[in-house]
C-alpha cells in the first residue's frame, strides 16, 4: 500500500472517534471472534482450534464441503466446547462464499480470520495470550486491519530454519463493520476493506503455519483447487476432482492420481532444495550449547564467500565475535577468543 493510501487510511480512521460515524459498538459488543473456514484439515484442525480457544470467546467453523475427517474432529470439538466452538456447513463449491457466511455468524467486535493449518504458539514473548491481549488493548473507537504472518512450517529444513527476508503477511484481524466483506480475486479471496479502517502490520510471529505439512493427497488437491476456484465459468469441470484428473494429464503427464502425488511432493521437496547441515558448537564463557545450520558449500552461512587460504575444516575453531570476522585457528590449535564476548564456534559436519 502506497504511503498516501496509508496515510489517507489512518485520517479517516479517526471519523468514529470524532462521532462522525458509527463506532464499532454501535454494531456489535465488545469481544473477539474466531472465524475458521475449512476444508479437508483433519490434520491440524484440533490443535488448531485448541491453540487458540481459551483466548478468544468465540470460534466459529465452516466447513466447505470437506472430504475427509473434518466435520467429524470439529464435531467432537464443538460436544466438548458448547457454545464456545460452534460448526456450520457450506455445501456449495465456493469458498469465498464459506468464508463471508463464517464472516456474517460472528457475534463479536473483532474478527480474526484463523486457518484449519494455523497453530497458535502457546509460550513465549509471541504468544497467542500476548497477541489477544495486544488486539484487546487497542482504541475501541476506531476501526484495524492487521496484518500478521506465521512461522511457515513447509515440511522442508530450508523453510523451519531462520532465513532472512520478508515474513509474508496477510490482513487477518479486522474490526467488524458491515460493509466487511471477501470477494473472490483470481486464485484466493481476499478482504474488501472500507476505507475508515487503519493498517497495521506486526512483525512478530505469533502462529506457525503448516501449509505443506500434509499427506500427499491434500497437497496434490490442494495446489489444483486454487486454480479451479479462479475459473470464471466452471461448467467443463464442475467438481474439483475432474478438475484435478484433467490437470495432472497436462502438468504431470499422467492419469494416476498416486504418481501425480509423488511428483507433487517432489515439487515441493526437491533435493537440491534440502541442504547439508552442520553441527555447530557454540562456546561462551566456558559453556558450550549445540545448535544447527545450514551448510551451503562448507561456507558459514554468517560469513562472505571465504578465501580458500583461509579454508577453515570441520573440528576447528574459528573466530566469530563479529559476524564480518574472517579469521581461523592458528596452525599451532590455539584460538584467539576476539571482541568483548570471547566467543568462539566449532563446527563438526553431518
Amino acid at each position: 500500500m502506497s504511503k498516501i493510501r496509508q496515510l489517507g487510511r489512518t485520517t479517516f480512521s479517526v471519523l468514529p472517534k470524532l462521532g462522525l460515524m458509527p463506532r464499532p459498538d454501535a454494531f456489535r459488543p465488545s469481544g473477539v471472534s474466531m472465524m475458521m473456514p475449512v476444508k479437508d484439515e483433519e490434520d491440524w484442525v484440533e490443535k488448531a482450534i485448541l491453540s487458540v480457544l481459551p483466548f478468544v470467546e468465540e470460534i466459529v467453523v465452516v466447513d466447505n464441503g470437506s472430504d475427509d475427517r473434518t466435520p467429524e474432529v470439529v464435531g467432537r470439538i464443538t460436544e466438548r466446547y458448547p457454545g464456545r466452538v460452534r460448526f456450520y456447513h457450506f455445501a456449495e463449491e465456493d469458498f469465498c462464499g464459506a468464508v463471508n457466511l463464517c464472516l456474517r455468524l460472528t457475534k463479536f467486535s473483532t474478527v480474526f480470520r484463523w486457518n484449519g493449518d494455523f497453530v497458535g504458539r502457546t509460550s513465549g514473548p509471541c504468544s497467542m495470550r500476548n497477541l489477544l491481549s495486544r488486539i484487546r488493548s487497542l482504541d475501541r473507537n476506531r476501526y484495524y486491519a492487521i496484518w500478521l504472518g506465521g512461522v511457515g512450517l513447509d515440511g522442508d529444513l530450508r523453510h523451519q530454519l531462520p532465513v532472512p527476508g520478508e515474513i509474508e503477511r496477510e490482513p487477518h484481524v479486522f474490526t467488524h463493520h458491515p460493509r466487511l466483506h471477501y470477494r473472490q480475486s483470481g486464485r484466493f479471496e481476499e478482504p474488501v476493506v472500507p476505507y475508515f479502517y487503519k493498517r497495521l502490520e506486526w512483525k512478530e510471529q505469533y502462529f506457525f503455519h503448516l501449509r505443506s505439512v500434509k499427506p500427499a493427497r491434500r497437497l496434490l488437491y490442494r495446489y489444483f483447487w486454487t486454480q479451479w476456484m479462479s475459473l470464471p465459468e466452471k461448467s467443463q469441470f464442475p467438481t474439483l476432482d475432474s478438475f484435478v484428473r484433467h490437470s495432472i494429464r497436462e502438468r504431470y503427464g499422467t492419469s494416476d492420481i498416486n504418481v501425480a502425488m509423488k511428483y507433487r511432493v517432489r515439487d515441493l521437496c526437491p533435493r537440491h532444495e534440502l541442504p547439508a547441515l552442520q553441527f555447530v558448537r557454540l562456546r561462551r564463557r566456558g559453556r558450550s550449547r549445540r545448535v544447527w545450520r545450514p551448510r551451503d558449500d562448507g561456507r558459514d552461512p554468517r560469513r562472505g564467500p571465504r578465501d580458500k587460504e583461509q579454508d577453515c575444516r570441520p573440528g576447528q575453531q574459528i573466530r566469530t565475535a563479529r559476524s564480518d570476522d574472517e579469521g581461523c585457528a592458528n596452525p599451532s590449535g590455539e584460538t584467539n577468543p576476539s571482541g568483548p564476548h570471547g566467543l568462539t564456534i566449532t563446527y563438526g559436519l553431518l
